[in-house]
């Protein structure tokens, strides 16, 4: 075959494989926009129904602990938006967050001080809701306050694991112990914000983890137990939201900073003990 021969053959070659890159092109767009599509007509129907179920919000009471940041505030924002009649609890009154709560001045929300570990602070709190719902009992309630820490399970002092536990697990009992009554009589719900590192174990993280797996075990059982009730129990398993929950936010990683000091603290005076 002479010179033209080949570049007639190349020709015929290049064009063959540009025609199977285009017809793969082009049926990769079709299938894309039908995704697309798939994906719009559904959230439309949800969003449809959700708009046409939509909950009447009058009268309903609910009670969200950890509003000084993150999930907390902002649900309790939104929930007042929505016309229920809010309980945000706060941990520090000082916190920027509080304070904007504070500064809404809406007759239906309530800012209250709240320490999870507490038990004479968590039944001021009831007493407080009890005399505004009472009567017609609790909606929901919302256990979100927790605190995350970062470290070796060796290097972890005790008390970081029983501080952790205490406002984690034992905080979110307290509460569904202390407002079960309020909420079996409104056949209310519980929403218990754990995490998803209550499904997966990774390092550096053993007493936070543990929190969340005894958190999403006890809401469990809780479930179970409370369906006669007619009381619902939901688990909401955050995966990275760190920055924005309050748990690794500047102040937050200042905390932990302060806490993997006392660890070192901890080690310098084993290996003194030791020398």
């Amino acid at each position: 075959m002479d010179v033209t021969e080949y570049q007639l053959i190349e020709y015929i070659a290049l064009f063959l494989t540009a025609l199977i890159l285009m017809t793969f092109l082009l049926r990769f767009l079709v299938f894309f926009v039908f995704c697309v599509l798939v994906r719009w007509f559904y959230l439309y129907y949800k969003t449809a129904s959700l708009r046409s179920e939509k909950i009447p919000t009058y009268g309903k009471t609910v009670v969200v602990t950890g509003c000084d940041s993150g999930f907390g505030h902002s649900l309790a924002l939104h929930l007042e938006s929505c016309g229920f009649n809010v309980f945000a609890t706060c941990l520090d009154f000082d916190s920027e967050g509080a304070q904007a709560l504070f500064r809404m001045n809406s007759p239906k929300l309530t800012v209250v001080h709240l320490d999870v570990t507490s038990d004479s602070m968590v039944q001021e709190v009831l007493t407080r809701v009890k005399k505004s719902c009472g009567e017609t009992g609790l909606w929901g309630l919302v256990n979100n306050a927790g605190m995350n820490f970062v470290g070796d399970a060796e290097l972890t002092t005790m008390e970081q694991y029983f501080l952790l536990s205490d406002i984690n697990v034992y905080g979110m009992v307290r509460m569904c112990k202390a407002f079960l009554p309020l909420l079996r009589q409104a056949k209310g719900r519980i929403v218990n914000v754990t995490s998803v590192k209550g499904l997966m174990s990774i390092p550096v993280s053993a007493p936070y983890t543990m929190t969340k797996y005894a958190a999403e075990s006890f809401s469990e059982i809780l479930r179970q137990e409370a369906a006669s009730f007619g009381v619902k129990v939901v688990i909401i398993e955050p995966s990275n939201f760190g920055g924005a929950t309050g748990c690794l936010n500047p102040e937050g990683m200042a905390r932990i900073e302060n806490q993997l000091k006392d660890q070192g603290k901890c080690v310098m005076k084993s290996e003194c003990m030791w020398t």
